[in-house]
């Protein structure tokens, strides 16, 4: 269901790391893992930790081009702008763990620990 590859691009001088789902209509869950979970980690994952503990009913996080909001069950994950494609829902747990890997896979990205294996494909 979320089959992904995981890719290395260079803009400018550098080299950064995306990933890219099988399924075209994960866009936003895409563009929200690579753009603003790249920015703001701590955050999101406080957030995500807060619902699926309890701590809080409900999950909402907002960045520059994606949202996530829903419950300790389910998340809703949007585009700003709904032109740019369909929202994704998906288990809340499912979502958090989606985060932790993006965040271990760019902590292996920036220490070098994924040249020569990129591109990395991930199949659940």
């Amino acid at each position: 269901m979320f089959t992904r590859k995981y890719i290395s691009f260079k803009v400018g001088n550098t080299m950064d790391l995306t990933v890219a789902f099988e399924n075209e209509e994960l866009g936003a869950l895409q563009d929200f893992l690579s753009s603003e979970t790249h920015n703001f980690a701590p955050h999101i994952v406080k957030e995500l930790d807060n619902v699926l503990s309890r701590r809080k009913a409900d999950l909402y996080f907002s960045g520059n081009m994606s949202f996530v909001e829903g419950d300790r069950r389910t998340a809703l994950v949007g585009f700003a702008y709904e032109e740019l494609g369909p929202d994704v829902v998906l288990p809340t747990a499912t979502l958090k763990e989606l985060v932790d890997e993006w965040i271990e896979m760019e902590d292996k990205f920036k220490k070098g620990e994924l040249d020569g294996k990129l591109p990395l494909v991930i199949e659940d």
